[in-house]
């Protein structure tokens, strides 16, 4: 009998010891008849599997038992598969996981990639609800936005998950109870009532009209190119720079993180049409704090003393893409900071969509410039926008203040 030297223990002697351990446990009968009696592809496996770089041994505490891991990977169109054997040499196929496919965690590969950006579109329903029916909102809204994540609803039915939640619960809270019931009324009767009338008017009523126009939608924008890209960046831009955090603000941006998620679950290419839209949608709504930033730097004279503190901080709220470091000076003078910020953030979204800039994060401004494609189109398109928006508010107000002082002086007079 041939003398076959023991492995050392937690090492491997390589592919001949193991084929002795083969032979030794009586494995290779059983081998020589599953490859008879496999199948063509099966047959490929195999010898792939006995060509394998990557072999590795378990030791078990029971002497003589000693498990084989052999893993071989073998391409196929599209994806990997995954070629194990047992203990008895069975082979065992682990396809690579694919998007929407589960795992053994029950998760899917969609979930583990895009993480919280699924969480986006019911927080969005939720804070909607919230804003119209405070607290006892929120339940209502955050389920039903979650309905609507769950039946490919996306963004437009977070939008009226929200709506409808907030102003169901605003109904409910105002029925007319006992005084001893009043006490639950904002803790269990509202989130609970108004919660089974959202889900109940989604599911049957508005949810299948609102799937199917967002599926429509993410078609038409799959397919975008050329002038409708741009179009649409103006679009988006406008809407960025119009109220500036408000809701037609928030529509813009869920839209363009609605792609970005469908870019990253479906393993889109880098240059997809949605990851332009994110950077479209970023660059436009960080155009305004930006431009106020430079504007009451370049002519102080034209601004008060509160607005030239609040220019100070709109340096780093605006490269930090927050739309809100622009509010002051709207809500101090709103039409000519909100013209000049649709025109300004319109010029910024058109030029990223028709240069192409794109980008794979859902916030963060200039410092996720990692994350950026063609990040000289990203900055050249916000500069524009940034000097346009200033030159018009600079206009604008120097105008006013001329027309205002000819007015006292001729009263004066």
């Amino acid at each position: 009998m041939e003398d076959r030297p023991e492995p050392r223990r937690g090492g491997c002697c390589g592919w001949r010891c193991h084929e002795r351990r083969w032979r030794r446990h009586g494995h290779q009968g059983r081998r020589e008849r599953g490859r008879r009696n496999a199948d063509p592809a099966d047959a490929d496996d195999r010898r792939v599997l006995h060509d394998s770089l990557r072999c590795r041994r378990r030791h078990h505490d029971r002497p003589g038992l000693h498990a084989l891991e052999l893993r071989a990977w073998q391409g196929g169109p599209g994806r990997d598969r995954q070629i194990r054997t047992d203990r008895r040499g069975q082979l065992q196929h682990r396809p690579a996981l694919q998007s929407g496919e589960p795992d053994e965690l029950g998760g899917t590969a969609c979930c583990h990639r895009c993480g919280g950006l699924r969480l986006l579109v019911p927080i969005l329903s939720g804070f909607i609800a919230y804003a119209i029916a405070d607290r006892p909102g929120l339940v209502p809204g955050i389920v039903g936005g979650a309905i609507a994540t769950s039946m490919g609803a996306g963004f437009l039915g977070g939008l009226a998950t929200g709506f409808l939640g907030g102003y169901l619960a605003l109904w409910v809270s105002r029925w007319k109870v006992h005084k001893n019931v009043r006490g639950v009324m904002p803790v269990v009767v509202i989130p609970l009532v108004s919660t089974f009338l959202t889900a109940g008017l989604f599911i049957t009523i508005l949810g299948r009209p609102i799937t199917w126009l967002m599926s429509n939608l993410t078609s038409a924008l799959e397919g975008m190119g050329g002038s409708s890209a741009i179009l649409l960046g103006l679009i988006l831009g406008a809407m960025m720079g119009f109220d500036l955090g408000g809701p037609v603000n928030k529509v813009a941006y869920s839209f363009g993180v609605a792609g970005l998620t469908e870019g990253l679950s479906k393993n889109l290419a880098a240059d997809a049409t949605q990851y332009k839209i994110m950077a479209a949608v970023m660059a436009a709504g960080m155009v305004a704090p930006l431009a106020m930033a430079l504007a009451t730097t370049i002519r102080p004279q034209l601004f008060s003393e509160p607005e030239r503190e609040n220019g100070k901080a709109a340096w780093l709220l605006g490269a930090s893409f927050i739309s809100e470091g622009a509010i002051p000076f709207a809500a101090a003078d709103p039409v000519r900071i909100m013209v000049s910020s649709v025109i300004g953030s319109a010029l910024t979204g058109g030029i990223v969509m028709a240069l192409g800039s794109t980008l794979m994060a859902p916030h963060g401004g200039i410092w996720v410039g990692l994350l950026i494609g063609k990040l000289w189109v990203f900055l050249l398109g916000l500069i524009i926008g940034v000097l346009v928006m200033t030159g018009i508010v600079v206009f604008l107000k120097r105008r006013d203040h001329s027309a205002a002082a000819a007015a006292a002086q001729t009263v004066e007079a």
